[in-house]
């Protein structure tokens, strides 16, 4: 177990094991994209759902990508 560098609302150090503390550490922009566009669900099911999905997952993920070089 690791201190993570956070408090929770006491101000107690709260503790990680040092698997999640390395991966939140060496995480990429390709696990931070994901969770962003997790939050997205603008799908909706229906009959060709899969190319609309890959479809729109696309576009989504050329909007945050312009997004986040804008950002820099």
């Amino acid at each position: 177990m690791q201190i993570s560098g956070k408090s929770d609302k006491d101000g107690t150090a709260i503790k990680k094991p040092s698997c999640i503390v390395t991966y939140n550490h060496s995480m990429g922009s390709v696990d931070h994209m994901d969770q962003q566009l997790d939050s997205l669900n603008v799908l909706r099911k229906s009959y060709k759902r899969h190319r609309k999905e890959l479809f729109l997952r696309l576009i989504l993920q050329c909007a945050l990508s312009t997004h986040n070089l804008y950002k820099l």
